[in-house]
C-alpha cells in the first residue's frame, strides 16, 4: 500500500508539471529554416540570369537584322584608327621634330659663306677661343674670317677680338713706324702678338677710318 501511494503521488506531481501553464518569458523559440531564404535568393539569381540571356538574344537578333543601336565610343577612348605601336609613335614624334628643324633652316638662296658664321659669333660677343672651338678652326682662321667679313662690308671692331694690352702695343708700333710696310712691322712685333693679329688690327683701323 505504501508503494502504491508513492506511485500515485509521482503521477499526480507529473500531471501537475505537465499541466502547469508557461510563464511569459518561457515562450517557445521559433525555428527558422535557412533553406527557405537560400532557395528564394537562388530563384532571384536564376531569374536575373534568364533576363540577361533574353536581352543578349534580343540584341543578337537585332544585330543580324541590322536594327541594333550603335554603341557610342566614349570621348576618352582611343580611336580605332589610332596607332598604339611604339615604333609608329616614335616615327610620328621624329617626323614632327624634323618638320620643326626644317622650318628653322634658312632657305637655299640664303646660304652664307663660312666666314659669315664666324662673324655671327664675333658680333654675339664670343671670345676667340670659344669661336675656334665652336667652329672647329684655329685662331688664325678666326682672324682671317674677321678680315673677310670686313671686306664684305660687315662691321668688326678691334676690341671684339683683341684685348686692351695688344691694342695698345700695336698702336704704339704703328705710330713709331708710320711709313713701314707690313713686312717691316711684322719683324718688330712685340712678344705675344701674332702676325695675323697685326693684319686684323690694321684692317679694322683702315675700315673704321673710311
Amino acid at each position: 500500500p505504501q508503494q502504491a501511494s508513492q506511485r500515485q503521488t509521482l503521477t499526480a506531481t507529473s500531471d501537475a508539471f505537465l499541466l502547469e501553464p508557461l510563464a511569459p518569458n518561457d515562450e517557445p523559440e521559433e525555428v527558422v529554416d535557412d533553406s527557405i531564404g537560400l532557395g528564394f535568393e537562388m530563384d532571384l539569381a536564376f531569374e536575373a540570369d534568364e533576363a540577361l540571356e533574353d536581352e543578349y538574344e534580343t540584341f543578337a537578333a537585332e544585330a543580324e537584322a541590322g536594327d541594333a543601336p550603335e554603341i557610342e565610343t566614349p570621348m576618352s577612348a582611343p580611336s580605332e584608327t589610332a596607332s598604339t605601336s611604339p615604333t609608329e609613335h616614335s616615327n610620328h614624334n621624329q617626323s614632327a621634330t624634323n618638320r620643326i628643324i626644317r622650318r628653322d633652316l634658312p632657305e637655299t638662296s640664303s646660304i652664307q659663306p663660312s666666314f659669315y658664321w664666324t662673324w655671327q659669333l664675333i658680333i654675339d660677343g664670343y671670345s676667340v677661343e670659344h669661336i675656334g672651338q665652336t667652329r672647329g678652326i684655329d685662331r688664325a682662321a678666326v682672324f682671317d674670317h674677321a678680315n673677310r667679313a670686313m671686306q664684305s662690308g660687315r662691321a668688326v671692331q678691334v676690341d671684339w677680338l683683341l684685348d686692351s694690352k695688344k691694342v695698345s702695343a700695336l698702336r704704339q708700333l704703328i705710330e713709331a713706324n708710320p711709313d713701314s710696310r707690313m713686312a717691316a712691322l711684322m719683324a718688330q712685333l712685340p712678344a705675344g702678338i701674332e702676325s695675323f693679329e697685326l693684319q686684323f688690327f690694321m684692317k679694322a683701323n683702315d675700315t673704321s677710318n673710311r
